[in-house]
């Protein structure tokens, strides 16, 4: 196997039990054998599967929790995808899977779920803003639509400018798309504190285009459509 997957809570014992009985089949040296989220294993088991190689990597990814308890059929516990699209949009849960990593607990409440609501708020108000302003001020024939940046305007670019990279640094350092979540909603309260005075649409045309982007793994394609076309 290339990658073992699994849950967190399949560290122990069962994955060690698996290392456990590999080891018994051979008296060959199995390297070194790390406990960390994402381990890497040198095994040498030709015993038994005859192969160089039985895992290189495990991979375990958070639980999914409801009232603080692991989500699970032998709990009665569990709530289907489909049950819960009975409540909530299939975009907001998405939203609520972005706020955590993929190697965290994720809580399924009423709470969390109002967390996930809240971005979806934001994020659907501020780029009705932003199409409002397109329609109404971008004229891409018009000289007017071009205008020099002014030090405020400077600033808002500093900083749009260092929440793209943070936001590529997060989604390289093992897909942390809490953190991107987070830097979003950071990205649209700067743009929204903008958006009070005259804007320069250019600017606002390349926030927009950003933000879409980044959230496309949320929106629709024809919403990413109607900010893109400008």
């Amino acid at each position: 196997l290339d990658i073992h997957a699994g849950g967190f809570d399949l560290k122990f014992p069962h994955h060690d039990n698996e290392i456990a009985q590999l080891r018994s089949c051979s008296n060959l040296d199995y390297g070194h054998y790390d406990n960390s989220n994402v381990y890497h294993h040198i095994f040498q088991v030709e015993a038994y599967y005859d192969i160089e190689n039985w895992v290189n990597y495990f991979l375990h990814c958070g639980s999914l929790r409801i009232a603080g308890l692991k989500m699970s059929k032998s709990l009665k516990n569990f709530i289907t995808i489909r049950e819960a699209l009975k409540h909530y949009s299939a975009r907001q849960l998405r939203i609520l899977f972005l706020m955590h990593n993929w190697n965290d607990v994720l809580d399924y409440s009423a709470a969390s779920m109002e967390r996930a609501l809240q971005f979806e708020k934001i994020s659907n108000e501020f780029f009705l803003l932003v199409k409002d302003y397109l329609r109404k001020y971008y004229k891409p024939n018009n000289s007017e639509s071009y205008q020099k940046y002014n030090d405020e305007e400077l600033l808002l670019v500093n900083n749009f400018c260092k929440i793209k990279t943070e936001i590529n640094v997060a989604l390289c350092d093992s897909i942390d798309t809490r953190t991107v979540v987070e830097k979003l909603r950071e990205l649209i309260a700067i743009g929204n504190a903008y958006f009070i005075e005259m804007v320069n649409i250019l600017l606002v045309a390349h926030l927009g285009k950003f933000l879409c982007i980044s959230s496309s793994f949320v929106l629709s394609l024809s919403e990413v459509s109607s900010i893109i076309k400008y």
